[in-house]
């Protein structure tokens, strides 16, 4: 069974955390980023779309073009 396509998140939409949140699903459903419901059925995967203005820790899967844009804004990827 293959599980479908993640739902993809730009950057700038996590303009709209605070400073130095810890990024997890859960705390894009908490801010209203994304549906619980959508979350447990497709996943999320940070797109490099847009222009991140905050530092943030990233414990979602990204995109290959958000991961260098993290790290060219010294932006921590957690494991």
């Amino acid at each position: 069974v293959r599980r479908p396509k993640p739902f993809g998140i730009n950057f700038k939409v996590l303009n709209l955390l605070p400073e130095g949140t810890v990024v997890t699903e859960e705390v894009l459903v908490k801010y209203n980023i994304v549906d619980k419901d959508l979350v447990k059925v497709h996943g999320v995967k940070i797109l490099g779309g847009g222009e991140l203005l905050r530092k943030l820790t990233i414990k979602v899967p990204m995109s290959k073009s958000a991961a260098k844009k993290f790290e060219e804004l010294g932006t921590k990827k957690a494991s």
